[in-house]
């Protein structure tokens, strides 16, 4: 008898009739959709699943492993402030920072910024509150990372510039002249960052959140792609999710687009290559009390993760208030690390895979996103 058979034999077997049977006379005369969750309109959830809800679940794209970059945000003041903030927040363990520009720094500010910076080890990310030249900053950044690193063409990092966000003339022209690679000193370089930060609460727009990025990802292929630079195109996007507070949700909803985009790379004879997706988690999931943050912080943080993100920040638990605190900052890392070192969950691939209810979760919002995008793209077609 195999050793997983004996650790059974000791228990009754349960039949799916003798569960509900049970749940119903525990609910006392109500019916078991009584149960049933209404995530928002038109997406309802059974509590109750079980291993034969579906025979097969289909695949989401995977990586190869379920590693992620530890970001954090860092405002760009004066270059040898920055720099020493910057410095401080990788030796702490952050590897993946994101500078908040007000302007374009100057080349020497840069350079004096990315001073003692190892690039080749680290990915290093910017996004800027005003409406900037992207296209100017990125010349100025492939002249000054080459003094940073061994391996130029290999710098991997980002800049949060989405052209679809208001579609302009201006801004479909600038994103296609930084996919061009004679523009990006590094592929990897994510030069696009689209972007559906949901409209209503933290957890209300899950559908039309993925639907929004299908729909953006799609374009950007129609817009800027041919079958010879369809692969730079896509290691020069990124999608940016928000983490709400609702666990099973953000789990789902990650997994979701990641099959959906598959779909959508199909549909356009590409091969399958898994979307990079970094996430922050909602400002409106925030509590004015930074212990209720730190917890929930915690758990948004899982659910990210377990989702199967490639880069996430996590928020100071007291920026709501005041300025984050060195304090704050650390503990933010360190959900980081205790998912990592203690937790391992970088270590199993798509650590949510064979759960009846967030497969099938997965299911029905894929469902729902995938029509909606469907109606979106006829409208536009």
């Amino acid at each position: 008898m195999a050793k997983k058979d004996q650790l059974f034999k000791d228990f009754k077997g349960v039949s799916k009739k003798d569960w509900l049977a049970k749940i119903e006379a525990d609910l006392k005369g109500k019916g078991l959709d009584s149960l049933d969750w209404e995530i928002e309109e038109g997406l309802k959830m059974s509590p109750i699943q079980f291993n034969n809800a579906r025979q097969n679940y289909p695949a989401i794209l995977k990586n190869g492993h379920n590693d992620w970059a530890i970001g954090e945000d860092l405002k760009v003041g004066t270059a040898k402030k920055t720099n020493q903030l910057l410095l401080n927040k990788l030796e702490n363990g952050v590897n993946a920072p994101c500078l908040q520009l007000s302007k374009i720094p100057t080349k020497t500010d840069l350079k004096k910024i990315l001073e003692n910076v190892m690039l080749d080890y680290i990915s290093i990310h910017f996004e800027a509150k005003k409406k900037i030249d992207w296209l100017k900053f990125v010349q100025l950044f492939n002249e000054a990372a080459s003094s940073f690193s061994k391996k130029p063409k290999s710098i991997q990092g980002s800049i949060s510039f989405d052209p679809f966000e208001k579609s302009t003339e201006s801004d479909l022209k600038m994103a296609k002249q930084l996919l061009l690679s004679k523009n990006r000193k590094s592929l990897q370089f994510k030069v696009l960052t689209l972007s559906a930060v949901s409209k209503l609460d933290d957890d209300n727009a899950v559908v039309a959140e993925i639907s929004s990025l299908l729909s953006k990802g799609s374009d950007c292929l129609s817009i800027f792609s041919n079958k010879k630079n369809v692969e730079n195109i896509l290691n020069g996007i990124q999608f940016e999710f928000v983490i709400g507070l609702n666990y099973p949700v953000s789990i789902a909803k990650i997994r979701a687009f990641k099959k959906l985009w598959a779909m959508v790379l199909k549909a356009y004879k590409v091969k399958s290559v898994a979307p990079f997706i970094t996430a922050k988690l909602h400002p409106a999931t925030q509590d004015v009390n930074p212990n209720t943050n730190m917890i929930r912080s915690t758990t948004q943080a899982m659910s990210a993760v377990i989702g199967g993100v490639d880069r996430l920040t996590i928020l100071p638990s007291d920026q709501v208030t005041k300025k984050p605190t060195d304090f704050a900052y650390r503990i933010s890392r360190n959900i980081h690390h205790l998912l990592k070192m203690e937790s391992h969950l970088h270590y199993v691939e798509d650590p949510a895979a064979g759960s009846y209810y967030i497969e099938e979760l997965t299911d029905k919002i894929g469902e729902l996103a995938w029509t909606k995008f469907q109606e979106k793209e006829a409208k536009n077609n």
